[in-house]
């Protein structure tokens, strides 16, 4: 709504109106008369309720279709204020079917307490505010507008303009990783904004791509954060932003390593089972594995260590399926007895099931990968008594066969030998971005 339709009052007609009562009933007058709202409701103290009934009603110049008072229980306490106003408006507008968008705020009548109340009050109903100045005042244009010379203007909620509060939640669910928690935070606030909505749609894109990502969803993950890549660049305050500058480069980083993983994941759903779709490189199911290995550590740092030990399980027979495929040609899921040395064979025979096939778990896989001289395998036997105390810790865990809980210090010792058998670094493991709230207040 721009100056034009705010001073038209043949044809600017609102919803609803709320404003605060002083002792000044002119530029309340002038407010109503001019926006000419349907309904309206008045913000006042037990005294200025007079004012209301003897010099506003009056001289409402059109037929109101209704209203309502509430009455401020301290009208010189800002916290008072405040709260008595959220605790009855919500209820009105509910009671009228009326939408927070559809609400215009004036905060010129009311006292200096009053009109402070009303603004931190609604600033995140997403309300538009008006305000009653002049072209001419008392005291030598030090005072209050003349009677006559009043001029209704229009004010931005600073709310729409900031949304600082959101922005913080967002940052700090995003940087928790509570992706679906915010995307319907950011889809909730994009429907009440205007001029920051952009920002906040990218952000939903961006929470439902990382949100499938940490579902192991990846070609939709990397779909969608191909699409928040565009939003991210189509924003006008990326340029001056170093902060959106930052999160886009990690989110670009993402989407590269994304395609490495669909690439390493690929083969493996292609082959259904059999070992032959495996590429037989040194590289095999490296990116996927460091990504699995990256989701556990998220579900660590967000205490579900059960989850996270859960995960890291299901990585280490992975590194051990992916070494077998791929360096030796064994399929643990349907093993091959010709290709297993000797020393094995009576043992690896031994897991044979009612089809004929031969399935073998973590511990034969690694045990196999050290008799046919495997580094991996070699590795695993100088920790094979540790990872076995880990191992039976995990199989008493609530996810697995039993009722104690994992704790942060078996995930970081089961952690620390999944990283050795890969042969590399924490630092290695793929990142999500960091967001920074306070650069994004622009």
């Amino acid at each position: 709504m721009d100056q034009q339709d705010l001073n038209n009052t043949a044809t600017s007609v609102n919803e609803c109106l709320v404003l605060g009562v002083g002792g000044s009933p002119a530029p309340i007058i002038v407010s109503i008369n001019t926006l000419r709202p349907r309904r309206i409701v008045y913000v006042a103290s037990i005294v200025s309720r007079k004012t209301i009934r003897e010099d506003v009603e009056p001289n409402i110049a059109y037929p109101l279709q209704d209203h309502e008072i509430i009455t401020l229980s301290n009208e010189q306490s800002l916290v008072d204020c405040v709260r008595d106003i959220l605790r009855e408006l919500p209820g009105i507008l509910s009671m009228w079917g009326i939408a927070d968008r559809a609400v215009l705020c004036d905060f010129t009548g009311g006292t200096k307490v009053m009109s402070a109340a009303l603004v931190l009050a609604l600033t995140h109903f997403g309300v538009r505010y008006t305000y009653v100045g002049g072209t001419s005042r008392t005291k030598n244009g030090l005072g209050v507008v003349e009677n006559g010379k009043e001029k209704l203007l229009h004010l931005e909620n600073p709310w729409d303009m900031l949304a600082v509060p959101e922005l913080a939640h967002a940052a700090d669910l995003f940087n928790a990783c509570q992706f679906q928690a915010l995307r319907d935070i950011a889809v909730e606030t994009s429907r009440r904004m205007n001029v920051r909505r952009p920002f906040f749609e990218m952000l939903a894109t961006v929470a439902e791509a990382y949100n499938l990502w940490d579902g192991f969803q990846y070609r939709q993950a990397h779909d969608r954060l191909r699409r928040a890549e565009c939003l991210l660049r189509s924003l006008g305050a990326l340029a001056d932003c170093p902060s959106l500058q930052a999160f886009l480069a990690g989110l670009c980083d993402n989407i590269v390593f994304l395609e490495r993983v669909q690439r390493d994941v690929q083969p493996y759903l292609a082959a259904s089972g059999s070992s032959r779709g495996i590429p037989r490189d040194a590289e095999a199911g490296q990116a996927f594995l460091l990504d699995l290995l990256a989701n556990a550590t998220r579900r660590a740092d967000s205490g579900r260590h059960d989850d996270a030990v859960a995960r890291l399980y299901s990585a280490m027979e992975k590194i051990a399926k992916t070494r077998l495929a791929a360096a030796h040609g064994i399929d643990n899921s349907n093993v091959d007895a010709a290709l297993v040395p000797e020393s094995q064979r009576e043992d690896i025979a031994s897991c044979r099931d009612a089809d004929g096939r031969i399935r073998i778990g973590l511990e034969r896989s690694y045990r196999l990968l050290g008799a046919l001289g495997d580094p991996l395998g070699e590795a695993y036997l100088q920790r094979s008594k540790e990872l076995s105390q880990l191992l039976q810790r995990r199989n008493q865990s609530l996810l697995a066969h039993g009722f104690r809980p994992v704790d942060a210090t078996d995930f970081q010792k089961m952690m620390d030998i999944a990283l050795s058998f890969l042969g590399i670094e924490s630092g290695q493991l793929p990142a999500f971005p960091r967001m920074d709230w306070k650069g994004l207040v622009l």
